[in-house]
């Protein structure tokens, strides 16, 4: 008898530990997860990252300004910085975030965020065909609740970039004030250019400008050289 009683305890033990395992899987799991981010990401020929992120909108020129730091890095630097141009006085669709655990795509003309903590999603584009292509290509839960800024030219940033909104964007300034004081015409761009870019690995920059707007690449007195769109 007692063989039955300690088969049938053994029984209820391992039952009660694998749904203790399954519940433990669940909460690690995050609710507000995309699937399908590999397929999708590969299908707009973009770049999918996941990691921390942090944003908000310029008080001088209405940009918007992303921090991108990707899981694997426990650095005090940004892996990219983003930056969607505005016209000036545009104030629409402010942006002020700070996602602990984000999934990202990037293309050169749209980038995309869905926070998993939250489900809040954002999209920094181009005012452009190629970008409305883009967006109008994702599935259907990729685009609810989202929230969509567009501007006239989309840039990205590689390099020493501090994981600080705040620092960077002081960095920023002092950047644009000196390559506007010392640097000549574009090397690369230029008008009747739509997109650039400058540097490789780890110091670099891209650009991609709506019509109306030429893209123009310099090197800076800094490490990361500087991709931004000028009117034609």
């Amino acid at each position: 008898m007692k063989y039955y009683v300690w088969g049938f305890v053994t029984f209820v033990l391992l039952i009660a530990g694998a749904i203790s395992c399954n519940n433990s899987k669940s909460a690690l799991t995050p609710n507000n997860q995309l699937g399908d981010l590999d397929a999708v990401s590969r299908s707009l020929n973009g770049k999918k990252l996941s990691g921390r992120v942090l944003g908000t909108t310029r008080e001088s020129d209405h940009a918007q300004v992303v921090l991108i730091r990707v899981d694997s890095s426990r650095s005090s630097y940004a892996t990219y910085a983003v930056i969607c141009q505005r016209e000036q006085g545009n104030a629409a669709n402010a942006l002020s975030i700070d996602i602990e655990k984000a999934e990202v795509i990037m293309t050169p003309t749209v980038l995309y965020i869905n926070s998993l903590a939250d489900g809040s999603k954002y999209i920094l584009k181009v005012k452009s065909d190629q970008a409305d292509e883009i967006v109008a290509r994702l599935p259907d839960n990729y685009k609810k609740n989202v929230s969509i800024s567009e501007g006239y030219g989309v840039s990205y940033r590689t390099g020493e970039i501090p994981f600080d909104l705040a620092k960077y964007q002081k960095l920023l300034d002092q950047q644009r004030n000196t390559n506007a004081r010392v640097m000549g015409p574009c090397k690369g761009g230029g008008p009747g250019s739509s997109s650039c870019n400058l540097g490789t690995g780890s110091n670099s920059c891209s650009v991609t400008c709506q019509a109306g707007y030429y893209a123009c690449c310099n090197p800076s007195l800094s490490t990361i050289p500087d991709c931004n769109c000028v009117r034609n």
